[in-house]
């Protein structure tokens, strides 16, 4: 089978009140960054106007509790600006795969915090999604 590029697979529905994608959608990519100075994390939401935040004021312990915060920030500053039809991507495929097969319990407590805090605020949209998406197509991480 040939992927053309810039196919990086189908989202996978976590939360919201529709089952099916709706046929628009808002992109918000996410990228965690991690020294012990300063646990970074960033979204971007892709609308007419991108919306371009980062945040460096919390609490983490590794590189992959920083990308799981920077799912939920991804998230939250989408709906709360108004963006209720979500595709969120990463390039964490360990936060993807604890997304998509939700029903698993994970090794560290922090993931699943951020799991459980995740599927709670995408129930509050009309429809998010998830998927991995490789690092040089994440802008989140060249923000940086």
């Amino acid at each position: 089978m040939h992927r053309s590029v810039g196919t990086f697979g189908p989202y996978y529905r976590i939360g919201g009140q529709k089952m099916a994608q709706p046929l628009f959608t808002t992109y918000v990519q996410t990228h965690g960054s991690f020294s012990r100075k300063s646990p970074r994390v960033s979204a971007i939401v892709l609308v007419e106007s991108p919306i371009v935040e980062h945040f460096d004021k919390f609490e983490a312990k590794s590189a992959t509790e920083t990308e799981w915060a920077s799912v939920l920030f991804g998230l939250c500053l989408a709906l709360n600006n108004n963006q209720t039809s979500i595709r969120l991507g990463n390039n964490n495929l360990n936060v993807i795969h604890g997304l998509t097969f939700f029903h698993y319990p994970l090794k560290q407590d922090y993931a699943n915090y951020y799991r459980d805090q995740i599927i709670k605020v995408a129930a509050e949209s009309n429809w998010t999604g998830v998927r991995w998406i490789p690092r040089e197509n994440n802008e989140a991480e060249k923000l940086f």
